[in-house]
């Protein structure tokens, strides 16, 4: 199971929105916050992929790697109101091969 923590809430008003999304993973008893521990259940390539989609598109698209926003090897997602204009789902996902 993997759960998003949010260090606000998960309700903003459009211009008070600064949040941290976490990524915890919950394996058994095992609760997982470290790519360490992810790579050492899931293997070497796993991986976390956040997506985002505004209420009026039809499919998630993919936040890069790379981006900025994205910390802690990706168990991190740093939110604020230059990401939301009206209403914006945000997701995670673990990728495994």
């Amino acid at each position: 199971t993997l759960r998003i923590e949010s260090s606000r809430g998960t309700v903003f008003k459009r211009d008070d929105i600064s949040t941290v999304l976490s990524a915890v993973i919950y394996h058994g008893s095992q609760r997982i916050t470290d790519i360490t521990a992810l790579r050492s259940t899931y293997g070497s390539s796993a991986y976390l992929q956040w997506k985002w989609r505004r209420r009026t598109d039809n499919a998630y698209g993919t936040i890069s790697a790379s981006d900025t926003r994205i910390s802690d090897s990706g168990f991190s997602f740093t939110v604020s109101a230059d990401d939301v204009d009206a209403n914006v789902t945000f997701m995670c996902e673990l990728i495994t091969d």
